[in-house]
């Protein structure tokens, strides 16, 4: 009778063992699982917002080109037709998946017309407007303010999606027509997320419900559950962008810890299963004070291990949030530097090599203006050289003046005090607008990153100022003192609206590239930039510190240095005087 009574308390500790173990493995398990799937839908997410970045701005990027490439018309001395098809043909090769481009002037009739192969479905998407479209070019034409828009989609030839961008073009407040160009969705998309493919995540994307295009090999395995939506606004259109993850990067993303709080959970279960029966057993041989004491540390112990992983997962959480932003400032920071030196390359190579062979041409062309000084048709000959003569020089006079604004090399050469005053003359005779420029005396050199943040801050200033101040003059003055250097901007247009200079303080308004690479390229430099505007004007002021910039703008300060620098930048202000 004992023995069969022993066989059942054993039986029922044993149970109890068994629930104890799977009851605290579950509870160990059942938080770093939902942790997991919450992780890997913030981390879905994230890439939704990055991939619907990259379309946005390619996209915008794409039309603001086509609208580059329409202002061709507007000019004066309008291109001939042939120099327009092959600039046309050039801007389809940049951006792959523009099947045709076609001017239609104000009658609603093609002009001009080209296509990226010439064939012959390509060619009947440049037929006459058809009834739709020109209603649509009519609604442009009636409204002012009309930049680049999409039209609705509509079937290409190859079954794929496809849409006009309409671009209107004046001259003189003269209508000219309209700049179309034909894109084939599909595959322009594909060009734009061509770098996020083979990364372990899917993109599908989406227009009223219906999938215009969807990254080749993805698998619809993880869409149903996964799949996280970004929208794209565009002029005309509406994208909606879904991403998932692929079934690998699920595997990456969440780690075995679910399985191993499962192990820990059941062997910390066990143990206290087995604590526990030991206090059970104790507690016909210890006394009452005894096991209460035991039972008090127990329930001290639990709670400080509860404490303590709650600790551990808030800082994890903070050090890898410190660490994100931390990428993300080294990310832009480098991405400025590197489109800094992209400019002082293309500046470097247009001024060394084009236009020098412009050059050349100049001098030949004069040479065979002489060896013909004896043909019959001599009058007609020399006019014709005179005329190529003076465009090269327009033409060498152009790359110049593009390869001194993209990097001017009296910048390098005799610093910030020496590049203001000859950019500001340059553009008060290109824009028409009267700038001011008053460095402090005896500035100098300063570090070069230092130089260069205020001069590309100068720039973006001015050319807000063109776009949108409408102010005829320009105020810039520069000043240092012990503890950095302060530019102030100052014009006397119409102003911002004090809703959005308040929204652009807070950082929550939508401003352009202009004012966000500003903000970018000081802050990288641990600076303040501030915008103050009313109705009399606007103001930008930039302040720089001395501390965390080492390197010195090209060249050192002794005197020697400097006054070989400022002659080398009265020559560049007489030679681009001249041109």
């Amino acid at each position: 009778m004992q023995t069969r009574k022993s066989s059942w308390v054993l039986l029922i500790r044993v149970g109890l063992l068994l629930g104890a173990t799977v009851t605290l493995g579950l509870a160990f398990w059942s938080p770093l699982r939902s942790e997991e799937r919450a992780h890997a839908r913030r981390v879905t997410k994230g890439l939704a917002r990055s991939v619907q970045t990259d379309i946005a701005d390619e996209v915008r990027g794409q039309m603001l080109a086509l609208v580059r490439f329409a202002k061709l018309l507007s000019f004066d001395e309008r291109p001939s037709q042939k120099d327009w098809e092959s600039q046309a043909k050039l801007f389809m090769r940049d951006n792959p998946g523009f099947l045709a481009v076609q001017w239609v002037d104000a009658s609603y009739h093609v002009r001009w017309a080209a296509s990226d192969t010439g064939a012959e479905k390509v060619q009947n998407l440049l037929a006459e407007a058809d009834v739709p479209l020109r209603r649509a070019l009519e609604g442009m034409a009636n409204r002012s303010e009309v930049g680049a828009e999409f039209s609705p989609t509509f079937r290409l030839w190859n079954g794929n999606a496809g849409r006009r961008i309409v671009v209107p073009i004046d001259h003189d407040k003269n209508s000219l027509g309209f700049v179309i160009a034909v894109v084939d969705e599909p595959r322009t998309l594909a060009h734009i997320l061509s770098d996020h493919s083979g990364l372990d995540y899917a993109i599908a994307v989406l227009e009223d419900n219906e999938e215009i295009y969807r990254m080749p090999g993805s698998s619809v395995e993880n869409e149903k559950n996964w799949a996280e939506d970004a929208e794209v606004r565009l002029p005309g259109a509406r994208w909606r962008i879904r991403v998932w993850p692929e079934p690998k990067m699920l595997r990456d993303i969440g780690p075995e810890l679910s399985e191993l709080a499962l192990l820990m959970g059941s062997l910390i279960g066990m143990l206290l299963f087995l604590t526990l029966d030991f206090a059970r057993t104790s507690y016909f041989r210890l006394r009452e004070l005894r096991r209460a004491r035991d039972q008090l540390e127990l329930r001290v112990a639990e709670r400080t291990a509860e404490l303590n992983l709650s600790n551990q997962a808030l800082g994890t959480e903070i050090a890898e949030r410190r660490e994100a932003q931390e990428s993300l400032q080294e990310l832009s920071g480098r991405l400025l530097r590197l489109r800094d030196e992209e400019q002082r390359r293309i500046a470097r190579d247009l001024h060394d090599s084009t236009v020098q062979i412009m050059g050349a041409l100049a001098i030949d062309l004069e040479k065979i203006q002489q060896l013909v000084s004896g043909s019959e048709d001599k009058a007609r000959v020399h006019k014709l050289l005179a005329d190529s003569s003076e465009m090269v020089e327009r033409a060498t006079s152009e790359l110049r003046t593009i390869s001194y604004l993209l990097h001017p090399p009296i910048l390098d050469d005799l610093g910030l005090d020496g590049a203001l005053p000859w950019y500001a003359a340059g553009f008060s005779s290109r824009s028409g607008v009267q700038v001011f420029v008053d460095v402090q005396p005896g500035l100098g050199r300063l570090p070069r990153e230092l130089e260069l943040t205020l001069f590309r801050v100068v720039q973006e200033g001015l050319t807000n100022v063109h776009r949108h101040s409408g102010s005829l003059t320009v105020d810039i003055k520069v000043v240092r003192d012990v503890h950095g250097v302060t530019l102030k901007i100052a014009d006397h247009g119409h102003g911002i609206p004090p809703a959005t200079v308040e929204l652009i303080r807070n950082g929550r308004a939508i401003v352009g590239v202009g004012i966000a690479g500003m903000r970018e390229r000081v802050r990288q430099l641990g600076g303040n930039l501030e915008i103050e505007s009313d109705g009399k004007g606007t103001v930008i002021r930039a302040t720089l510190p001395w501390a965390g910039v080492e390197s010195v703008g090209g060249g050192d300060n002794n005197p020697e240095n400097i006054d070989n620098n400022a002659a080398i930048a009265a020559s560049s202000k007489t030679k681009t005087t001249n041109e």
